[in-house]
C-alpha cells in the first residue's frame, strides 16, 4: 500500500495505474500555487488550461509589498502620434514590463505633435496626462487625458490654450461625476489663475485671483471638499470649487521651512485627514487649523519617513497616500534596493503605483 501511494505521488498515477493530468490537480493545491505568484506569472498560469484558469487563490492578497511603477513616454515607432505606458512589477522583473499600452493620438482626434511636451500626474491609480507641441510661444494647444494602467480605461478632457505654465491635479476618482480636474498657474507672480472642469464638460472654466504675500504654489491637495495650496514657505491658501473662491488661510512664513532651500524638493500630502508638509528628506510638519501654523510631527507609529513619487530615502513600504507619496519604514532594504535598480532600468518619467489586489 505504501509503495502504491508513493507511486501515485512520484509517477502521477492512480490506484488504477492511470496517469493523472496536470489539469486534474485539486482546487486547494491550485489555489495555494496561484496565491504565491505575481501578476505576470498568474496570467501565464491561467493560460495553461480551463481548470487552472478557474483556480482561485486561497486568500485575496496584494501582489507584492513592493510598489509598482509606470512609465509614460513617446513610442519609438510613432513618436509624434502616440504615447506609450509601461507597467512594471518589480517582484517579477525590473527589466520586463508587465504590460504596455499605446495611446493613439488619432483615436482621440489629436493632431501629430512633432516636438511634444508631456506632463503627467499620478493619483489613485490614474495618470493625468497633458500633451502639447513644444514651442517657444505660450499659445500652443494642450490636450488632456486620463489613463488607468491597471484597467486600461482612457478618458479625454477638453483641450485648452492657456497663457500660463500650470500644475495639474484632480480631486477624486476620475470616473466619479463629482471629480474636479484643476490646473493652477505656476508662473505668474501677480495673479492666481485657477482652471477647472468636470467629467462631461465641453470646456474649462477659468478664474483669476490676486496673488498675495509672494505666494509660490505647490501642487494642490484636495481635502474636505477644498483644494489646498501650500507655498514653499508654508503659506496656505484654499480654493472652493463650488463657490469659485480663493481664500488665503495663512500668509505666515514658517521659520523652519523658510530656512530650507525653496528650490529643493518638498512634498505636501494628506495623511489621516491632516495636511502634512515634508521637507529636508524626513522633516515633517502638520497644519494646525486652530492656530493656522505648522507643527512638527514625528511619524513613528510605526517608524516611518515620507517618500515622494520619484525617489526615496527609506525602505519598506507601509501605506500609499492620496498624493502619490509612500509612507515607509526602515525595517528592510527592499525598497532602497529597488530604487537603486530602478534608476538603472527606467529612464522615462515614472510614478509609483499601488499593486492591485489579486482574486
Amino acid at each position: 500500500m505504501e509503495e502504491t501511494e508513493g507511486e501515485q505521488i512520484i509517477c502521477g498515477k492512480t490506484d488504477m495505474n492511470r496517469e493523472v493530468s496536470w489539469s486534474e490537480l485539486v482546487a486547494d493545491l491550485l489555489g495555494d500555487i496561484i496565491g504565491r505568484l505575481c501578476v505576470s506569472d498568474r496570467v501565464r498560469f491561467r493560460a495553461v488550461c480551463k481548470s487552472w484558469r478557474d483556480a482561485k487563490p486561497i486568500a485575496c492578497t496584494s501582489t507584492s509589498k513592493l510598489p509598482w511603477w509606470v512609465t509614460v513616454g513617446r513610442t519609438d515607432q510613432n513618436p509624434t502620434t502616440a504615447l506609450e505606458c509601461r507597467l512594471y512589477d518589480p517582484s517579477y522583473s525590473l527589466v520586463e514590463h508587465v504590460s504596455v499600452h499605446t495611446i493613439s493620438f488619432t483615436e482621440l482626434c489629436i493632431p501629430a505633435l512633432r516636438w511634444n511636451r508631456i506632463r503627467t500626474f499620478c493619483k489613485q491609480g490614474w495618470l493625468f496626462i497633458s500633451i502639447s507641441e513644444r514651442t517657444r510661444s505660450s499659445d500652443s494647444r494642450i490636450y488632456f487625458m486620463l489613463f488607468s494602467p491597471l484597467t486600461k480605461k482612457l478618458m479625454q478632457l477638453p483641450s485648452l490654450t492657456p497663457s500660463y505654465c500650470f500644475i495639474q491635479t484632480f480631486s477624486s476618482n476620475p470616473e466619479s461625476a463629482d471629480c474636479v480636474f484643476l490646473l493652477l498657474d505656476a508662473g505668474n507672480s501677480h495673479d492666481f489663475t485657477v482652471t477647472t472642469c468636470r467629467k462631461g464638460d465641453k470646456q474649462w472654466t477659468v478664474r483669476k485671483f490676486e496673488r498675495l504675500g509672494g505666494f509660490e504654489c505647490s501642487r494642490p491637495m484636495f481635502i474636505r471638499g477644498l483644494f489646498y495650496i501650500v507655498s514653499c514657505y508654508g503659506q496656505l491658501a484654499s480654493y472652493n470649487v463650488i463657490e469659485e473662491k480663493l481664500n488665503y488661510e495663512s500668509l505666515y512664513r514658517d521659520q523652519d521651512i523658510a530656512r530650507y532651500d525653496p528650490n529643493s524638493p518638498y512634498r505636501v500630502f494628506m495623511r489621516n485627514g491632516e495636511l502634512m508638509y515634508n521637507y529636508q528628506c524626513n522633516a515633517t510638519k502638520r497644519f494646525d487649523w486652530s492656530n493656522k501654523v505648522w507643527i512638527p510631527v514625528n511619524i513613528t507609529d510605526p517608524p516611518a519617513l515620507i517618500v515622494s513619487d520619484k525617489y526615496t530615502f527609506v525602505e519598506e513600504m507601509i501605506e500609499y497616500l492620496d498624493s502619490g507619496c509612500l509612507v515607509c519604514s526602515s525595517n528592510s532594504s527592499d525598497i532602497a534596493d529597488l530604487l537603486h535598480k530602478s534608476r538603472e532600468y527606467v529612464f522615462n518619467s515614472f510614478f509609483w503605483l499601488e499593486p492591485p489586489l489579486l482574486q
